[in-house]
């Protein structure tokens, strides 16, 4: 899936289309999600990979967290295709839901919290086909654990 040209509602009030050609730093910020409302959407579906290699890595200092999430953020966009296809940052606070985790975990990341006050997370996600198996193990290598 390619998103193409969404139709947006800025806080400005007004409405706009954008592309990565047309008006780039929008696209880009509305992908990242910073704020704006998208209310129409054009996206190009293409074939589904077979497989996905999706990690969660938790950080107790947000100076690694950080550093982290920006050295994968560099290698995302139209000019990369390493990795990842999809990346976010979350929280994890002491009101903070752990239902998407496995139950097993939620005792850990519980203790971690209670420990750190907050917990930082990367969660990020390479769709590939079996044949490039290898090839997305090595790609994602320099990913801490």
């Amino acid at each position: 899936m390619a998103w193409r040209a969404p139709f947006i509602f800025t806080g400005k009030g007004e409405f706009v289309t954008c592309t990565s050609q047309k008006d780039t730093e929008l696209f880009y910020a509305v992908l990242g999600g910073l704020g704006q409302f998208i209310t129409r959407a054009r996206i190009v579906l293409g074939p589904a990979k077979e497989r996905v290699k999706w990690l969660r890595i938790l950080y107790s200092d947000f100076s690694s967290f950080s550093t982290d999430q920006e050295t994968l953020i560099s290698t995302t966009g139209p000019s990369h295709k390493v990795m990842p296809d999809y990346l976010e940052g979350q929280l994890l606070m002491s009101q903070s839901p752990l239902d998407f985790y496995p139950q097993s975990q939620h005792q850990k990341i519980t203790s971690l919290i209670n420990q750190y006050g907050i917990v930082y997370l990367i969660e990020v996600a390479t769709y590939y086909d079996n044949k490039n198996e290898d090839k997305v193990s090595h790609q994602s290598s320099y990913i801490p654990q």
